[in-house]
């Protein structure tokens, strides 16, 4: 596999180019033991790199690309001309979606590729596709009735609240509604969640991809890991040396791929994993790795976050990252300059302008000046600790 991928990007003057700016010659490259040892390329800093080579830094074939879309950072991902470009159809097949279903997708459509990867996914595998969209539990709700929708897509954490949410209206799936498949990304599913979906007889896959890779690996219910797709190349990796780990350590997943679009070679997700079965299955995203964390499926860097409170009448903040109600939740603290108010109406105008910067809306609640500890960092996800206190 990495013969095709070093194959395709060898014949790639972008990538021809990356790799002569630091010195190496990728006709050089012989064997497995050198592709290893290829310096890894961060996620980190692609919006550095497309910044001063837009719009995807010279790494992708521009002429195959038919959609641009913008992931905090910002990141531009293409999207190629393929009907399954991103290869979550096969995850649809697994579950039993095809000709005959109707999938209620609730992933954004609006600059995240999210919305589309799903959508032309199902599409791919002969289903009808409801773009829902994010939000408007009630209205989805009606939907999923009056269309008699036999599949979702989007986070478990929305579903259990559509759900829920369904069930004080007496609609019940297997009765009033007709919901019995799942695809899910971007959160994990929970034991409660788990056993949510299992008592109403919803069968669900669980994927995890990325707006530059696709899909990558995939997790049925009761298995441990994540099987990744055939065609990945993965490497679980120390995120400062580049190195792999040894055994059943965690480190940052390095994925490399090939793709006639946009072929990445020792690309490194910025997610902390470890192997559950080498070569095969990966245990998931266990945290992130720097100053960036998943927030309801959007990635929250620290640095986008910064410029944005530093617009407002914030003398201090710390933002902190929690799981509640089966859905993840930006808190964050603030200390008021003087002359600030921090009326309700004045916080929920803050809100919507942060919003606007890191594509999440957060709570936002002031706190005496003070209070914030200066030692502790200001982007902070306590979901980790949450889950250790449960278990």
């Amino acid at each position: 596999m990495w013969r095709e991928i070093l194959g395709q990007v060898r014949h790639h003057q972008g990538w021809q180019n990356y790799y002569r700016s630091q010195g190496i010659d990728l006709a050089g490259i012989e064997t497995e033991k050198a592709f290893k040892r290829l310096p890894v390329l961060k996620k980190s800093d692609l919006p550095r790199l497309q910044k001063e080579q837009p719009p995807f830094a010279g790494l992708a074939e521009e002429r195959r690309v038919a959609r641009i879309f913008v992931s905090p950072g910002p990141i531009y991902d293409p999207q190629g001309l393929a009907g399954d470009y991103w290869q979550f159809a096969p995850l649809f097949t697994k579950i039993g979606v095809g000709e005959g279903d109707i999938v209620q997708n609730t992933f954004s459509y609006h600059l995240s590729p999210a919305g589309f990867m799903f959508d032309s996914a199902a599409r791919a595998v002969g289903a009808k596709v409801v773009p829902a969209g994010t939000g408007n539990t009630a209205l989805q709700v009606e939907i999923m009735r009056d269309l008699q929708v036999t599949a979702y897509a989007g986070t478990p954490g929305f579903l259990l609240r559509l759900l829920k949410a369904a069930e004080e209206k007496g609609l019940w799936p297997g009765r009033e509604l007709a919901l019995s498949k799942a695809i899910f990304t971007a959160e994990k599913v929970t034991e409660e969640m788990d056993r949510f979906f299992q008592e109403r007889g919803i069968k669900y896959i669980d994927a995890y991809g990325t707006a530059d890779l696709g899909c990558v690996a995939y997790r049925l219910p009761g298995e441990e890991g994540f099987t990744l797709l055939d065609d990945v190349y993965a490497q679980i990796c120390d995120p400062d040396s580049g190195e792999e780990v040894r055994g059943d350590m965690a480190g940052e997943l390095v994925i490399s791929r090939a793709s006639d679009v946009y072929p990445l070679v020792r690309f490194g997700t910025g997610d902390v994993s470890r192997w559950v079965e080498e070569g095969r299955s990966i245990a998931g995203v266990l945290s992130r790795v720097g100053d960036s964390y998943k927030v309801k499926g959007m990635f929250v860097y620290a640095h986008q976050l910064k410029e944005a409170v530093e617009q407002l009448p914030v003398e201090y903040y710390q933002a902190v990252i929690t799981h509640e109600h089966g859905q993840d939740q930006l808190t964050i603290k603030v200390e008021l300059a003087a002359g600030a108010d921090g009326s309700p109406q004045q916080l929920e105008e803050w809100a919507k302008a942060i919003q606007e910067m890191i594509r999440v809306k957060p709570q936002l609640a002031v706190v005496e000046k003070g209070s914030i500890s200066r030692e502790e960092k200001q982007l902070v996800d306590a979901r980790a600790q949450e889950s250790k206190a449960r278990s």
